[in-house]
């Protein structure tokens, strides 16, 4: 009996070490992804081409370029035309040059657009370079937009966030 009870206690420890070893690959195997903060603010950028996007309260997204820092802060004063957003990069490790992030705006209440439709943030997918500088940036185009409290800039990668900056639209 004292022989059996060693026996099933060894085949015990040999499987949940085998399943401590097949964890650590897993999680070994798994890119390791993060973003970083560069700078935050108030800004301008350049030429903005708009895209169809259903889940923007103005059906459309503006893609920019030459994102300029006006202003480093956090605080949005509430204006229409007013722009602010961040400079961040991706870090990855070697080998993977680019990866899909969903980027989402959550809004401090819910906005509702001129066609009456009702949104609680802005969420789409883009492919980004990494190791690369980027920026994403909000502009009030629209008075429905403007709506004061704390905005969220969230960046997720496969389903876990990565990045969060918020701002105080006052």
């Amino acid at each position: 009996m004292k022989a059996r009870r060693k026996m099933l206690w060894g085949m015990l420890f040999l499987v949940l070490s085998s399943f401590g070893s097949i964890f650590n690959a897993v999680a070994a195997a798994k890119p390791k992804i993060k973003a970083e903060r560069i700078s935050y603010g108030l800004c301008s950028v350049d030429a903005a081409k708009s895209v169809a996007l259903a889940t923007s309260p103005t059906g459309s997204q503006n893609v920019t370029s030459g994102f300029r820092l006006a202003k480093r802060t956090n605080r949005v004063p509430a204006e229409l035309g007013q722009r602010f957003g961040v400079e961040y990069i991706i870090r990855a490790d070697p080998g993977i040059e680019e990866v899909e992030i969903e980027c989402v705006w959550v809004y401090p209440s819910p906005v509702t657009n001129a066609q009456g439709q009702v949104f609680k943030e802005a969420r789409y997918t883009s492919v980004k370079l990494t190791n690369y500088i980027s920026n994403l940036s909000y502009s009030f185009d629209k008075e429905y937009e403007v709506v004061k409290g704390k905005w969220l800039l969230q960046l997720y990668y496969k389903n876990v966030k990565i990045f969060e900056q918020a701002f105080f639209v006052e």
